[in-house]
């Protein structure tokens, strides 16, 4: 889905209030772009990995989406910093960041802060992580194993 696409889209957002799954992945969606899905408040699943221009502000604005169970941003420019922005999502059970800047201590964290039901992270290819990293997501990738 091109950028102008997402743009019309969510530009008739009354027309998709129940819309439960977008998946935008691999293109040139931006922040400010991220900006025309935050009243798709029905999303579950959500998915705009590859869009390598996200940062941490992506994280904001899907702040408010609480029904989110599924979230991939794989290959964006996530970092720690940002992941405290995640806390509202409670019901989030899915969290894929493969190659972002994230490390397995700061995950760990915001799991036992105010994600309890997060069951399974999808990290970074063990080459592009921090050894911190590494350890954390080992076993089975679920942070139930984590140590």
């Amino acid at each position: 889905m091109n950028r102008n696409l997402l743009f019309h889209l969510c530009m008739c957002t009354a027309d998709f209030k129940n819309l439960q799954s977008l998946e935008v992945c691999g293109g040139s969606v931006t922040d400010a772009g991220v900006k025309n899905i935050i009243e798709l408040t029905s999303l579950t699943h959500l998915n705009l990995s590859q869009n390598s221009s996200l940062t941490d502000k992506t994280l904001e604005l899907i702040s408010g989406l609480t029904g989110l169970v599924s979230l991939n941003l794989s290959s964006t420019h996530i970092t720690n910093a940002g992941l405290q922005n995640l806390k509202p999502l409670k019901n989030l059970r899915s969290l894929h960041l493969d190659c972002c800047r994230v490390t397995g201590s700061e995950m760990k964290k915001l799991h036992l802060a105010a994600l309890q039901n997060l069951q399974r992270i999808l990290s970074t290819p063990l080459r592009h992580v921090s050894l911190d990293t590494a350890k954390a997501f080992a076993l089975g990738m679920t942070l139930g194993n984590t140590e």
